[in-house]
């Protein structure tokens, strides 16, 4: 590969991914590919190129790893970018979440409603993305308890990095650490950092 090529889309990103995936890596090709990735990932609109291919391919692997390198960068763009588009991403994500067969991808898209909650929590807003976070745990049913599994993931993320911004709503997580532990959950040990 030529030094001087670029990544310009979302076609010649998913071209680029599929290399490093590549189960028989060539080390010189991933080297190179995995340059064209780190300076397309310093773009705004990379976000949306990653979003496509997280919503689109047929790739677990593929989805997978456009949410790791998205939730890695989608901070540092996250306010360059335009408002619609901020709050049709939140809904997006929240629809993947929920429609995601894969559980590795799950919890991928997972981080990146981490990473957009807490953003949102630091600025003192509260959006669609926490009343879905913190919805009653009653309203999940057996065939969603990797969802259930997945928000108290969140929680305890959100706990971790932004504790005081929480404590309004503590009654609502008092009830969804109550019902984990009803349910054995294996995610409860962040129910110190916050009481």
């Amino acid at each position: 590969m030529d030094a001087k090529i670029e990544i310009n889309n979302v076609q010649e990103l998913e071209i680029i991914l599929n290399i490093i995936l590549n189960p028989n890596p060539n080390t010189a090709k991933i080297k190179k590919t995995t340059e064209l990735v780190k300076a397309y990932r310093k773009k705004p609109s990379s976000v949306e190129s990653f979003l496509f291919i997280i919503k689109n391919n047929s790739s677990a692997k593929l989805r997978q790893l456009s949410a790791i390198l998205l939730n890695k960068k989608i901070e540092s763009h996250w306010d360059k970018l335009d408002q619609n588009f901020k709050e049709n991403t939140q809904k997006l994500l929240l629809e993947l979440l929920t429609q995601e067969k894969e559980f590795l991808v799950a919890k991928a898209i997972a981080n990146l409603i981490f990473r957009l909650a807490k953003l949102s929590l630091l600025a003192n807003e509260w959006n669609s993305l926490h009343n879905y976070i913190f919805m009653d745990p009653s309203n999940f049913n057996s065939s969603q308890s990797h969802l259930f599994e997945l928000n108290l993931y969140i929680i305890s993320e959100l706990i971790e990095t932004c504790p005081n911004q929480l404590k309004p709503k503590f009654l609502e997580i008092n009830n969804i650490i109550t019902l984990s532990l009803t349910q054995g959950s294996s995610k409860v040990n962040f129910i110190s950092k916050f009481t």
